[in-house]
């Protein structure tokens, strides 16, 4: 679905005057948009000196981009056609129009992303690398509860059950979604809707359409502040231990087994880091543990990566 009257009724909006209309018809709709902007953590971009955007043109992108401007009208939109659709054209054409609604100034990308495993996984690795850095996002309350909960059934640790982190790069995080969606419906604007979010061969979708709902039923109430508030207090805890884990140098094995198993783990998973910035799995960097500790000799990586200690220092090589 595209955008229909109301871009044209925004457009005609003088630009100094374009901010009090919008707010008038949020509040008009029964919004509470003074509680809603309290909640949201909106920052001028470092580099740039305005917000820096990325709208795909679901409902949460769109009312990061209604919010954002409310907060400052100085805004640049990101969007990436990632060429998966027949529709992804007209998707990238309907946010294009509503840029020039806002009168902001719009980044339309297109680069295509071959269909396969790990598909949305490459497409937001795909998007990092040619946005700006730091973009903000329109991630929710409940994208952040989803993320938990597919973590989870990953057997993440810490770090991974802090699902998504508040501040600029995903300033809406503490808004739900069918706020949003009140956004949008406030303004007359009709959202793109994704036809692969309800695709279950995708996680997500399940976790969204099945498992949430379910949890929500056995548990008698909402699951997703519940959540929320799970991730904030791992998001606490890793940053605990992350504090502790500068504190080793994971080169020097006896300070690595002398310490606190997931103390020293976090240690040597950044030292692990490959060039893209992705970690091992946990039983792989229980493998360099346990060579730090001595049980080992060396053990083999991903990527013909050896670790070896030699003399109480551990080191890490290509093998030939």
């Amino acid at each position: 679905m595209l955008w229909l009257v109301s871009i044209e009724e925004l457009s005609s909006i003088e630009p100094e005057q374009k901010a009090a209309f919008i707010r008038q018809k949020l509040e008009m709709a029964g919004l509470d948009l003074e509680d809603m902007l309290d909640r949201c953590n909106f920052a001028l971009h470092p580099d740039s000196g305005q917000l820096e955007i990325a709208v795909s043109g679901g409902a949460d992108s769109v009312a990061l981009l209604v919010l954002g401007y409310l907060f400052n009208s100085e805004v640049r939109v990101w969007h990436l056609d990632h060429q998966l659709r027949p529709s992804s054209g007209r998707e990238a054409d309907a946010v294009r129009r509503l840029a020039a609604a806002f009168a902001v100034e719009v980044e339309i990308l297109q680069r295509k992303v071959e269909s396969g495993p790990n598909l949305e996984e490459r497409a937001r690795e795909l998007r990092r690398s040619i946005f700006i850095e730091g973009v903000s996002t329109g991630h929710t309350m409940d994208d952040m509860a989803e993320t938990v909960v597919i973590n989870l059934l990953r057997g993440a640790g810490v770090k991974g059950l802090g699902s998504i982190s508040i501040g600029p790069e995903h300033p809406i995080l503490n808004l739900r979604r069918h706020e949003t969606e009140a956004v949008c419906k406030a303004l007359s604007i009709e959202f793109v809707v994704d036809e692969s979010n309800v695709d279950p061969k995708f996680v997500r979708n399940r976790v969204r359409r099945e498992i949430m709902p379910l949890l929500s039923e056995v548990s008698r109430r909402d699951v997703a502040p519940i959540l929320a508030r799970t991730a904030h207090i791992m998001q606490q805890v890793s940053g605990y231990i992350s504090n502790q884990a500068d504190q080793i140098d994971p080169c020097d094995a006896k300070q690595v087994a002398a310490a606190d198993e997931i103390v020293a783990m976090e240690a040597l998973r950044r030292w692990l880091l490959d060039e893209h910035g992705h970690s091992l799995s946990y039983g792989l960097v229980e493998d360099v543990l346990r060579v730090a500790k001595g049980e080992k000799v060396a053990t083999d990586l991903p990527g013909s990566i050896r670790v070896r200690r030699s003399k109480g220092r551990l080191s890490k090589f290509k093998v030939l």
